[in-house]
């Protein structure tokens, strides 16, 4: 796996005053609240001041996901994944939303492409339906999704 998202610097200020590490960080504790609408005007401010910063992109797409707006979700994900196509929350994201919309092979090639990215992914190999195979020769180790992933996108 690789290390955090690239961001850009964050010392430009939003219209109202709060830079754009501060719409970030009040976006994430919106979004860990549950307000989406405030969670993506925030996520919306920063991908203004801070286009490069990929992990806004996959946050605005988790508040739009949640909010309902699952195509527009996509659009955001994929926007992620344009600027670090190694980007796996993204890259979960996205799978899982394209799977809430039907579309099963789209879903199925992003996890695949996490599997090829991080082998050891364990969610989405969950996803593609596949054991996780252990390191002991033929053992099989039973997998359920992450903690904090069965119910929720991954942030970050």
């Amino acid at each position: 796996m690789t290390a955090n998202p690239k961001r850009e610097p964050f010392d430009q200020n939003t219209e109202h005053g709060l830079s754009a590490e501060t719409a970030r960080l009040l976006g994430l504790s919106l979004l860990q609240k549950g307000d989406w609408d405030r969670a993506a005007a925030q996520f919306r401010l920063v991908v203004a001041l801070a286009p490069e910063d990929t992990a806004t992109y996959n946050n605005l797409g988790i508040a739009l996901r949640n909010l309902g707006k699952r195509e527009a979700a996509v659009r955001t994900f994929q926007a992620a994944i344009e600027r670090r196509p190694d980007y796996l929350s993204a890259r979960y994201n996205l799978g899982t939303t394209l799977g809430e919309l039907g579309r099963s092979k789209q879903a199925l090639d992003q996890f695949a492409a996490i599997v090829r990215l991080a082998p050891e992914h364990v969610d989405a190999r969950f996803a593609l339906g596949e054991p996780y195979w252990g390191h002991a020769p033929n053992t099989v180790v039973a997998i359920t999704p992450s903690e904090g992933h069965q119910n929720g996108p991954m942030l970050y």
